[in-house]
């Protein structure tokens, strides 16, 4: 499995924002990592579109010298082992400076908060969905009040597509590092058929074919993919089977359970469920039936969107992409 060695906390200094950095620091002890901090403010022009050069000039100074101060008290916060760099700069952009210094440096995880000063009714600001959906690593938006030492169910769904289970890697690492179990879940979506008359109906699913149907897909994606140091051992019990991850030169195990649902709603069954027996949701933001966005799922934009639970989204590399179009295309 990758390790997470650098972590990257983008702030606008907002209350929600700062419920990040707990997060953070605590991951970044725990995996031995080190954390970067970023402040980019909207150019002042974003305010004022008619301000004098020179006093545009005079505000923006003004500016970036409080934030530098404002990061450079954050960062001392932290323990001076996992104490990285810190920027700050100004964009008409913000999001789309936040890409830029993504693509720049190799980082393996952006830590941010559900929220921050734009205050909206979606439980992800503005700035969160936008890093979300085009972020090339993964990003965990935490939500206020959230501990690490509280995270001990790990939820991933699934719709049985390869995209989706790429985020089992980051799920694992976090469930080993935290000695979480992970669930995987799976919905289906009962109005689901062959013409728009035909539905099926929770009496004629059977949740054991689903869950073989689903560990057989698994089992082909981990194999396919030997050197991400994941293993599924299967048990004699149905549901309940046992990953074993690569930690430290040995094989730990991680209890993987799985859970079929049914619903009219897969966006509605995930966060219902979530709500209830899970303290992190990691997924990934493409599946069979993602192609409503170009970077984001339709039924993941909605989950990300609503739910109250902490979450951590994958995005699938290229070559996953590559992949799939691959296996859609042969069969």
């Amino acid at each position: 499995m990758k390790p997470i060695k650098r972590i990257l906390l983008p702030t606008d200094f907002s209350e929600g924002a700062e419920a990040a950095y707990s997060i953070a620091h605590k991951l970044a002890l725990k995996f031995e990592a080190q954390i970067d901090i970023i402040h980019i403010a909207p150019s002042i022009r974003y305010y004022v579109r008619f301000l004098e050069t020179d006093r545009e000039k005079e505000y923006t100074e003004l500016m970036i010298s409080e934030a530098r101060e404002k990061v450079a008290g954050a960062m001392r916060d932290f323990d001076e082992e996992v104490r990285g760099e810190y920027f700050v700069q100004t964009d008409r952009k913000p999001s789309d400076a936040l890409m830029e210094h993504l693509r720049k440096k190799p980082y393996d995880l952006v830590v941010m908060g559900s929220t921050g000063s734009h205050q909206t009714k979606m439980k992800r600001g503005g700035t969160t969905r936008h890093t979300i959906r085009r972020s090339p690593v993964p990003v965990l938006s935490v939500e206020k009040g959230m501990t690490i030492e509280g995270i001990k169910e790990i939820l991933v769904p699934t719709d049985g597509s390869d995209l989706s289970f790429t985020a089992i890697n980051k799920a694992a690492v976090f469930a080993e590092a935290f000695g979480a179990d992970i669930t995987l879940l799976y919905v289906v979506v009962t109005n689901v058929g062959l013409a728009e008359t035909a539905y099926y109906t929770p009496e004629q699913i059977l949740d054991d074919d689903v869950y073989l149907n689903v560990m057989s897909r698994l089992t082909r994606f981990l194999k396919n993919r030997e050197k991400g140091g994941i293993q599924l051992e299967r048990k004699d019990k149905l549901f309940e089977d046992t990953l074993m991850v690569q930690a430290d030169e040995e094989m730990r195990p991680i209890h993987l359970k799985t859970k079929i649902k049914t619903g009219f709603a897969a966006h509605y069954s995930i966060e219902s469920y979530a709500e209830k027996n899970s303290d992190l949701v990691v997924m990934a933001t493409h599946g069979y039936g993602g192609f409503a966005h170009m970077f984001l799922g339709s039924v993941a934009e909605k989950v990300i969107q609503h739910i109250k639970k902490p979450v951590l989204t994958v995005r699938p590399s290229e070559a996953e992409f590559a992949k799939s179009k691959e296996k859609d295309f042969v069969n």
